[in-house]
């Protein structure tokens, strides 16, 4: 392999690489997997938020295929088995129905099967107090209340990792002509 061949080779590496990273970007900024792959293909689904044992609100887009009715009395409800505390069966409420991404979204404590009452919390005189008590100690209301404002950026070392790349880069094409 001549000198030449072997450039136009590692061109077309990084042309090839290139290529496939702005699909893939693409894809994440959908909402990755499988979020992306149900915006993409146009399949309905749903978006249901647990807080964790940590406070952390985790979402999980799920098909809506799964959301069952049952008794009439009773509201849909679809069943999620993802946390050893957790109960199962999760039923859904219209009036506390929330957005996500455009899709139905409702927040859930794992060991609850009834939505969180964020819209309806007035006008239902029902809440436990122990509900109450989650809700007021839940972190996620600091966080909705820094919406607004700049995040700090990091200064410091970007410039650095870039230039190390660079050098690094140079110093293999480098070392693979003067082998050749």
């Amino acid at each position: 392999m001549t000198d030449s061949s072997l450039i136009f080779v590692f061109i077309g590496i990084q042309i090839f690489v290139l290529l496939l990273t702005f699909p893939l970007i693409l894809f994440m900024k959908l909402g990755g997997w499988p979020e992306g792959f149900y915006r993409i293909f146009r399949v309905k689904y749903f978006s249901p938020i647990f807080i964790d044992s940590e406070n952390t609100p985790r979402r999980f887009p799920l098909r809506s295929s799964i959301i069952k009715t049952g008794d009439p009395n009773l509201p849909p409800y679809f069943e999620y088995k993802g946390f050893s505390n957790g109960v199962g069966r999760y039923y859904l409420d219209k009036m506390n129905q929330t957005k996500h991404n455009g899709r139905m979204s409702q927040y859930y404590y794992p060991d609850n099967p009834f939505p969180i009452p964020l819209l309806t919390l007035a006008h239902n005189p029902m809440i436990s107090a122990e509900s109450l008590e989650k809700m007021y100690h839940d972190e996620s209301i600091l966080d909705f209340l820094k919406v607004g404002k700049e995040k700090k950026t990091a200064k410091g070392r970007g410039w650095l990792l870039y230039a190390v790349i660079g050098l690094v880069m140079i110093a293999v094409v480098i070392l693979t002509l003067r082998f050749i």
